[in-house]
């Protein structure tokens, strides 16, 4: 917590250029540039942008763990429902 006489309201980062200070204000930039990427990530994965949302992406509670195999079968699903082709199984003579 920073006393409220050491923080900068115009600049939203602490005052002065001590040491304490330059940790805080690099932690800030650092969690402003996750957000930022979280907030690209679901805008170009076209899902609701919330403050939750990238809250819960920076705290790495918001996906789901996926085996290796539900990704391959995520991929087999998507590449087929983009040509259309369902593959049908053949008898072997």
């Amino acid at each position: 917590m920073i006393h409220p006489d050491l923080w900068d309201t115009p600049s939203n980062s602490p005052k002065g250029k001590g040491d304490e200070a330059q940790i805080l204000k690099n932690y800030l930039s650092s969690l402003t540039s996750k957000a930022q990427r979280q907030y690209n990530v679901l805008e170009s994965l076209g899902q609701e942008i919330t403050a939750d949302a990238i809250k819960n992406a920076l705290k790495g509670t918001s996906e789901k763990k996926l085996t290796l195999l539900e990704v391959f079968n995520y991929h087999n699903d998507q590449f087929l429902s983009r040509v259309n082709i369902l593959f049908e199984p053949k008898e072997i003579l």
